[in-house]
């Protein structure tokens, strides 16, 4: 243990350190700028710039007030609570107003529930919502109170998600109720390709959405585009129209988050529309809403 200040109380076998305090044990690491510990029990608290280092699991816990459980089997995160897996590929990134982390020591499972302010991002995936809940021995996570995620230039909601996270990379992601995709074309701010639908399940790699299925009232707007090339041998996307298309089921599949292909099943109705044709209450479908401004900052490493 390493203080500025600090008395240790030898009958009950604690501590009280302020003035920036630091307990190290094997594999962990406990700072605060007052640190209050039980060396019998196991249980410690910390006020003000605290931070928790699991060097066996590399996850890092921080928050200006922290209280945690013997052998970290239940830390309490609140005030600027944040949590930073870390892995070979890049970091997982967690953050809310509090953030409570249980981990069963018998079974070796971890929980985490996250609430207020919910902030997720993995790679290119970034996610909002109000409160999340993780469970490591189903390896799903649950986003609730208007989830909305962020794949490059790509943005989902719904009224309800779950997405299934194992080997440290989300996979498989199910959308329930008003589930809208919503992709921008750069550099234009009026027209979006989106999907809607009752239900949608997409299939992640790496964080990027590789496919999506769309099922009960699916309905499409969809921009063509042409490439060509400027006497500079920059490539030009050009917009050729608007396809809206209502089907019973839709697949789409995407390269490098953009539409790669759509594929229509169960009696498909489409309306093409020339650029300078489209009615501009076609535009967008109910329920559309862009809020890039809601994307999470990605933090500098800590």
């Amino acid at each position: 243990m390493h203080c500025n200040k600090g008395v240790y109380f030898s009958k009950e076998d604690r501590v009280q350190l302020w003035n920036g305090a630091t307990l190290n044990e094997p594999g962990r690491s406990f700072y605060a700028d007052s640190l209050l510990y039980n060396q019998k029990t196991d249980f410690g608290e910390g006020f003000c710039n605290v931070m928790l280092y699991d060097t066996t699991e590399k996850v890092k816990f921080l928050a200006d007030y922290m209280f945690r459980k013997p052998g970290n089997e239940e830390v309490v995160l609140k005030e600027s609570a944040r949590i930073y897996q870390y892995t070979d590929k890049d970091t997982l990134y967690l953050a809310g107003d509090t953030i409570t982390y249980y981990q069963d020591t018998t079974t070796n499972t971890k929980l985490s529930i996250i609430e207020n302010n919910v902030a997720i991002i993995k790679g290119d995936m970034f996610i909002r919502c109000d409160s999340a809940y993780f469970s490591e021995r189903d390896s799903i996570l649950k986003l609730h109170k208007e989830p909305i995620l962020w794949s490059k230039n790509t943005q989902l909601f719904a009224d309800s998600i779950l997405t299934t996270y194992y080997d440290k990379e989300f996979h498989e992601m199910k959308m329930y109720y008003n589930a809208m995709i919503i992709s921008e074309h750069e550099g234009d701010t009026i027209h979006y390709d989106q999907v809607k639908g009752k239900f949608m399940t997409a299939i992640l790699d790496s964080s990027q959405i590789k496919q999506v299925d769309i099922e009960q009232n699916s309905q499409t707007l969809y921009y063509p585009s042409e490439t060509s090339t400027d006497s500079t041998g920059t490539e030009i996307k050009t917009l050729s129209g608007m396809n809206q298309t209502d089907c019973n089921k839709i697949s789409i599949r995407f390269k490098n988050s953009e539409i790669q292909d759509i594929s229509f099943q169960d009696d498909p109705t489409s309306t093409f529309y020339p650029m300078d044709k489209i009615p501009s209450k076609k535009l967008y479908f109910k329920g559309f809403s862009w809020e890039i401004e809601r994307k999470p900052p990605r933090p500098f490493p800590e």
